[in-house]
């Protein structure tokens, strides 16, 4: 009985061959990702607000005390509170979706548009999330490299969405 002296599998001239395709195809298709990444930072942004929104609506409703979504467009940042239950002292919330958020680089809060005039505050601006699952009717516009998307509310009962935007 003779045996076959046949060799199967790459020589290592093949495995360079191939790693320096794939090396030469990565090169060319990174800056189309690190372009698609940036084109997603607005709408990523306008995500997270708008989750968190969402979050405050229903831990408003779930813990029976009122919430509040508070934006700073100078400083570029958005936070969330809980009444302490005195009614008048809010406190800041730890959990995940309460900590501070920071707008990413080239993205601003340029504009928040209140459905009924809001009186002055010392508390600064912010949305309002009450436990009767009414809360207050706005719209958050960010914008970035001359495009806008809003996160808004158009009802008193109803939930904050984003609203694809455009150039501006």
């Amino acid at each position: 009985m003779r045996r076959s002296s046949h060799n199967f599998g790459f020589t290592l001239m093949e495995l360079v061959l191939v790693l320096v395709v794939i090396a030469i195809c990565a090169a060319i298709a990174a800056p189309n990702l690190r372009a698609f990444a940036h084109g997603r930072t607005l709408p990523n942004t306008a995500t997270a607000l708008m989750t968190t929104a969402r979050w405050c609506r229903v831990q408003a409703i779930s813990e029976g005390v009122e919430y509040r979504l508070n934006l700073d467009s100078a400083a570029g940042k958005w936070w969330v509170t809980r009444d302490d239950g005195t009614g008048s002292n809010f406190t800041a919330v730890s959990d995940d979706l309460g900590r501070e958020f920071t707008l990413p680089e080239g993205v601003t809060i340029s504009d928040i548009a209140f459905q009924s005039q809001m009186p002055a505050s010392d508390a600064g601006t912010f949305i309002s999330f009450r436990p009767s699952s009414r809360t207050d009717v706005a719209r958050i516009t960010l914008s970035s490299d001359n495009f806008t998307v809003s996160v808004s509310c158009d009802t008193p009962l109803g939930s904050y969405h984003v609203d694809p935007g455009g150039a501006s």
